[in-house]
């Protein structure tokens, strides 16, 4: 079971082209996974931020990001009473170089094009069990939840351009649990940093958690109720590095980014109500929610930012629609610049569906 492809895109300011071989762990039964990618690329800058006669110009990049992991069942007694418990060994290096390119910083300080080598090594035990639900944040369609504990250790080092070489450590954990006749939770945790002479410095702690109960029926329609938390606290984050709260961890449908700090807190509460029957081969919910955001920007200054909303959720697999999720957000004394007051969305995918995660495909904790 090994994938391959070609990629390659043109248009007049940029050029890229990428090949991929990869190989997942596609079974309880599969030892060992893979992944190799290598891509060129070239993006003319028009950036007139800094100094237009100096920054305008072409920047070309190469990347290369190979990983390699390893599954090991456990011991006699502990396989039989975990059967799909693993113990998985993993390393992965990535690189990005330039051949040219305009700048390393913009007008804002934030790190630009930044020549990198990342080499890192990730242990620990993967659960590969799941739990099966329908109607959670798709219509029509079942969905696989993580159940159990899966946990990784990870460590090695960056060079880049600007810091040097840093040493690097995190560890993440993930766990879910689905209770009858209540629902489904799944937390997520990572924390991790880099440590120099002078001590931790870059730390972020990634925590989440989500919560849906499980279906209450009234009349024609069925009742669900999602809680997610979301809180991000960084430790010496540096410049142009700090931790944005928008769509992704704090009010959705917001895209601006200056809603930022050095740490961040989010609250978001939802009610759906599913059509219990198709309607011309139509299937439907209906949602409302409340999102709260918190962020901390240092010496005593905080700023809270809240939204509300509602939407609604369609598919007809017959007429070859697929999920389509329409989303209309108010956001009350906003104190965002550059943002409305209101955000209309429309996705593909429901706006709060849980990323998986891949606690072997080791990488820096980042701020997004």
């Amino acid at each position: 079971f090994i994938n391959a492809g070609v990629g390659v895109s043109y248009d007049l300011n940029n050029q890229n082209v990428s090949f991929n071989l990869s190989r997942n762990f596609y079974s309880s039964k599969a030892e060992w996974a893979g992944r190799a990618i290598v891509s060129v690329a070239r993006t003319y800058v028009p950036d007139t931020s800094v100094n237009p006669k100096l920054y305008n110009g072409w920047v070309r990049s190469n990347t290369q990001d190979f990983w390699m992991a390893k599954a090991f069942k456990l011991q006699a007694g502990l396989s039989q009473k975990y059967p799909l418990m693993r113990i998985i060994a993993a390393a992965r290096m990535q690189r990005t170089g330039y051949a040219s390119r305009p700048y390393l910083f913009d007008s804002t300080y934030t790190q630009r094009y930044i020549g990198q080598t990342r080499l890192l090594g990730a242990i620990g035990i993967a659960h590969w069990d799941y739990y099966i639900d329908h109607n959670v944040y798709n219509l029509d369609k079942g969905e696989y939840f993580p159940k159990g504990i899966s946990l990784a250790v990870i460590g090695g080092f960056q060079d880049d351009d600007v810091m040097q070489r840093r040493s690097y450590f995190a560890t993440a954990l993930q766990y879910g649990k689905a209770f009858d006749r209540t629902g489904y939770l799944l937390c997520y945790l990572k924390a991790g940093g880099f440590i120099s002479p002078q001590g931790l410095n870059q730390v972020l702690i990634d925590w989440q958690n989500t919560f849906y109960t499980i279906n209450l029926k009234i009349k024609k329609t069925n009742l669900r109720q999602f809680i997610y938390t979301n809180i991000k606290i960084g430790i010496d984050r540096p410049r142009g590095n700090e931790i944005v709260a928008d769509n992704n961890n704090g009010l959705r449908g917001v895209s601006s980014s200056g809603l930022q700090g050095s740490s961040t807190y989010g609250l978001s509460y939802e009610l759906d109500l599913y059509m219990t029957h198709r309607v011309y081969g139509f299937s439907a919910s209906w949602f409302s929610f409340a999102d709260l955001t918190l962020v901390d920007q240092g010496f005593h200054d905080q700023v809270f930012q809240s939204g509300i909303g509602a939407g609604m959720r369609i598919r007809n697999v017959n007429l070859g629609l697929g999920f389509i999720e329409l989303t209309f957000a108010y956001y009350p004394n906003l104190e965002i610049a550059g943002q409305q007051s209101y955000s209309i969305l429309a996705n593909s995918i429901s706006n709060r569906s849980p990323v998986k995660r891949d606690l072997f495909g080791p990488d820096i904790v980042s701020a997004d």
